[in-house]
């Protein structure tokens, strides 16, 4: 797991490195949102984690190879940030 910053009862973000798409597990009372920041800061993907699901699949195809960081915040607040590669 990566930076905790607040509490999510159970999150994981696999495979890392990943090639075509990530999965995000969690569980949450609220919706949640998930970026992919690059090296610059920029944001290149953001989706929302819906609080009824507990599974979501992130398509990275699009991405070039590189490292990236997942960030995942709800209402500004940071809850989890790490890193994860994406190989082609």
């Amino acid at each position: 797991m990566g930076e905790e910053i607040a509490d999510i009862s159970v999150f994981a973000v696999y495979p890392n490195p990943a090639s075509e798409y990530i999965q995000v597990e969690y569980e949450t009372q609220d919706n949640l949102i998930f970026e992919i920041v690059d090296a610059y800061g920029k944001v290149v993907i953001s989706d929302i984690l819906v609080k009824e699901q507990t599974k979501q699949s992130i398509d990275v195809s699009n991405l070039p190879s590189g490292i990236y960081y997942y960030v995942i915040e709800k209402g500004g607040t940071k809850l989890v940030r790490d890193k994860i590669v994406i190989v082609r």
